[in-house]
């Protein structure tokens, strides 16, 4: 088995050099990957066969590089190496070295790290040499690129975009939530491993969809998160203020009691399911895990079918690569395997929201209980997040109760709590189409929704000198989520990929993940199967 070492988090984004406007053969087939660096790195060898890489190469900035090759027992050794990126040379010009590369997987998460390590499986077994690189998201790809940027990816949503990828599979717009969620450690009697628990309902209204989930992890610790999502149709709605006002519910508020927050965060969720997958194959590459949306929604488990999509990918690389076959074999073997079952099995859960709290619940038991997933019609989804929001005029004001400091926060609070960081001095990653949108259409038509929808307060009106409001965005505030680049009622702002070790330090937050993981092995091998509990929480 494979071990892998010191890998970064996904939340180690890299800084935003993407080319696919300037460069028309960049997903060539036949182009090989090219890394640069201005200085010799003494022992590198092209044999070296698998790279991961913590940030992108950008001018100034020095990095670990993380070069993983097999030993003769088949684990995974790693060098570290400390590189200068760029150097100018005579004239001025950049002097640029070369590391060339077969495969290139974007994203070290769960799709990413299996893609990777099943390709070097099936090298080691057809005793073929294949250089693997993996990188938290980059600028260039090689012969074949496997994009495992997670949901909403900036590649990946602009492959998809350029190769009509939605159309070529007849698959609907995707849909999006998004998903707050707090680290407690709680008293020791309230505290029972293993546990789960899943609300709808409350404090949302009938016509809003979301929920929460709890998990009772190891250490006194326990995952706490509520899930909004994104077609929400009142602009004053806060998700964040939601969650706060969830954790005063008298079912979850004395488990919460004499308790401490250790960590908080947030990301979106692709919700489309079965509907929204697209076609996962673009000349010289495939997309694979929360990219593409393979998210088990009424689970809310996306990791088990993440990684089978990873090795699905890496068996048509190797194919690819090796023998010849074309790439769109993975998307034989996807529709083939238990990640196609499972996901049509689950299609109708969520889109049977579309007509309220009461109709979703019937339709969701019906198909869950006595239909099994097998019903002859397939729901569609409503309109895409951002034209499901409706104007101000159409709502009143939603007046939250101010956080005690005990069980809700602030938000400068919890931001703390992410550890977010990004360089003041860093080139904005969050981006306008139409700088003078936001005061002439949202902040009128709207009131200014995204002062709302974000969960870490990067979005803000400020009065100037003449009194007039005018956007304020604190790039720096950015917990990574993407809900900005989702929810914009006129789809102005553009999350782009932000310098290298920018954004949120998880620790403990991934650390749930992949006990959330375990879980969902426990109930798949339990004779039992599924058993977490669902609560539809009082709107009293």
């Amino acid at each position: 088995m494979h071990k892998l070492q010191s890998l970064s988090s996904k939340s180690k984004s890299l800084k935003n050099s993407i080319l696919l406007s300037s460069s028309s053969n960049l997903f060539n087939p036949s182009r090989r990957h090219h890394h640069h660096h201005s200085q010799t790195c003494n022992g590198y060898s092209k044999n070296r066969s698998f790279f991961t890489s913590n940030s992108y190469f950008s001018s100034g900035y020095g990095q670990r590089l993380r070069l993983f090759n097999e030993n003769k027992s088949g684990l995974m050794g790693m060098n570290n190496r400390f590189v200068r990126k760029f150097s100018c040379g005579v004239g001025g010009e950049l002097e640029r070295e070369s590391m060339e590369y077969d495969v290139v997987i974007v994203g070290a998460g769960p799709a990413g790290l299996s893609a990777a390590i099943k390709l070097k499986q099936i090298c080691r077994q057809n005793d073929v040499d294949l250089s693997v690189c993996v990188v938290e998201k980059g600028a260039e790809v090689g012969r074949v690129t496997l994009l495992a940027e997670g949901c909403r990816g900036s590649l990946s949503e602009k492959m998809i975009k350029k190769y009509k990828l939605r159309e070529k599979s007849s698959a609907q717009h995707q849909t999006y939530a998004l998903g707050i969620k707090e680290v407690w450690e709680i008293e020791e009697g309230k505290h029972k491993p293993g546990t789960v628990l899943h609300t709808l309902g409350w404090p949302l209204d009938h016509k809003t969809y979301g929920g929460s989930f709890l998990y009772h992890m190891d250490d006194r610790q326990i995952s706490l998160g509520f899930v909004v999502g994104l077609n929400y149709h009142n602009p004053f709605l806060n998700p964040y203020e939601e969650f706060q006002r969830f954790k005063c519910h008298p079912a979850i508020k004395p488990l919460l009691q004499g308790g401490n927050v250790l960590q908080y965060g947030a990301r979106t969720l692709n919700e489309g399911g079965f509907q929204s997958i697209p076609y996962p194959v673009f000349p010289g590459g495939a997309i694979i895990g929360c990219s593409a949306g393979f998210l088990n929604v009424p689970k809310i488990k996306g990791t088990h079918t993440a990684m089978k999509s990873g090795m699905l990918a890496a068996e048509a690389t190797f194919r690819s690569l090796h023998e010849g076959s074309s790439m769109e074999t993975y998307w034989d073997t996807l529709k083939n395997s238990w990640v196609w079952e499972e996901l049509r099995g689950a299609r109708n859960y969520r889109p049977a929201f579309e007509y309220g709290l009461i109709p979703g619940l019937t339709l969701s038991g019906l198909e869950h209980y006595i239909l099994r997933g097998k019903s002859p019609y397939t729901l569609k989804h409503g309109k895409p997040d951002h034209e499901a929001t409706d104007v101000a005029q159409l709502h009143s004001p939603i007046h939250y109760p101010k956080p005690d400091g005990v069980f809700s926060f602030d938000v400068p609070t919890s931001l703390f709590r992410s550890n977010t960081n990004h360089d003041h001095n860093q080139p904005p990653h969050l981006r306008l189409r139409d700088p003078k949108l936001p005061e002439a259409v949202n902040l009128p038509e709207y009131a200014g929704p995204e002062s709302r929808y974000c969960p870490a307060r990067v979005y803000e009106y400020v009065a100037n000198e003449n009194g007039k409001e005018k956007l304020h965005i604190n790039a720096q505030n950015c917990l990574h989520c993407k809900a900005c680049d989702i929810k914009d009622p006129k789809q102005n702002i553009e999350w782009t990929v932000p310098e290298g070790g920018g954004g949120p330090g998880y620790s403990i937050i991934i650390a749930v993940g992949r006990y959330c993981h375990h879980h969902h092995q426990m109930e798949q091998n339990s004779s039992l199967g599924h058993r977490s509990p669902w609560l539809v929480l009082s709107l009293l």
